[in-house]
């Protein structure tokens, strides 16, 4: 049984036996993706609503009529439902990726529907993309549902650069998906960069911007403006998180420092801003008085 999405749905079990059914016997699994699930409707007719691709798959009515001698009987009718769905490309927000001249680049269009989709691929010009010497389009199943279009293109030149367009197909709609090739470039800079000072310590917060196609690293110099001392911690690989921070621990009191971020990747470096801060003074010892924040010290003398 097929059904396009949105149309209203319904399954009705029906027995043709003398005794009927026993009331409230009736039972409906579905079987969907190797699962089995029992659902909670316990009569001969089954109201699904409208239609959706999760309503696809096997559904089994069980019954059990029992006879006047006592004796009970089980009787099982199974239908396959298929509702229909338009495409729908689950990967939009991949829509960069970097290459440089002369590597391999790969495009994914990953979309899913009922029927399954068919993708065709368009460049910045609207002219459609057929398999040649450089230019390799396959197709594969993964899973059950998910259906993963690949355009491949071998050494990459200037002019591949641009603007591609998948498009999705079935009997019952279509969906698009744009990508963008870009050249691998140094990464965009920190963005959003804050400190928040200790006495001894500054807590370092920042965006990391977009990673130029390649992994980023981070790079923090910090300088005391006061003793011109500076120095730098290197490596800091970027988390899963949006938001980065790093402590900088073993600073003097009451300095000002100057702090810079910089995103690292293999095209080059790009810094941030810097931004200054003055640290805290340092806390009070047990016994301090005064409130010059001198350390106070208290003798007792015999007078003469």
């Amino acid at each position: 049984m097929a059904v396009s999405e949105g149309k209203a749905l319904s399954l009705n079990c029906t027995v043709d036996s003398q005794p009927k059914p026993m009331p409230n016997s009736y039972e409906w699994k579905l079987e969907r993706d190797g699962k089995v699930t029992i659902l909670s409707e316990k009569s001969p007719y089954l109201d699904l609503g409208s239609a959706s691709g999760d309503n696809t798959g096997n559904y089994t009515c069980t019954t059990t009529i029992q006879f006047s001698d006592g004796v009970m009987e089980t009787e099982t009718a199974s239908l396959a439902v298929t509702v229909k769905t338009a495409p729908k490309i689950v990967n939009k927000d991949d829509n960069t990726v970097n290459a440089k001249v002369g590597s391999t680049a790969v495009l994914e269009c990953k979309g899913e529907g009922e029927p399954d989709p068919q993708f065709q691929w368009t460049n910045s010009t609207d002219g459609d993309i057929e398999n040649s010497d450089r230019f390799m389009i396959e197709q594969k199943v993964d899973g059950s549902v998910l259906v993963i279009s690949t355009l491949t293109i071998s050494s990459v030149s200037n002019a591949d650069y641009g603007i591609y367009r998948c498009t999705a197909t079935n009997d019952v709609g279509t969906d698009t998906f744009q990508v963008e090739l870009k050249a691998r470039s140094k990464p965009e800079a920190p963005k959003d960069v804050k400190l928040v000072q200790g006495s001894s310590s500054i807590v370092v917060e920042w965006t990391p911007g977009y990673d130029g196609g390649d992994m980023q690293t981070f790079i923090i110099e910090y300088k005391n403006l006061e003793t011109k001392y500076q120095d730098k911690v290197a490596g800091i690989k970027a988390g899963p998180g949006l938001r980065m921070n790093h402590t900088l621990k073993g600073l003097n009191p009451k300095s000002e420092y100057q702090i810079t971020v910089i995103a690292v990747n293999s095209e080059g470096n790009v810094p941030a801003a810097p931004s200054t801060v003055k640290t805290d003074a340092a806390p009070k010892a047990a016994g301090q008085t005064g409130s010059n924040g001198e350390i106070g010290r208290a003798s007792c003398r015999e007078r003469v």
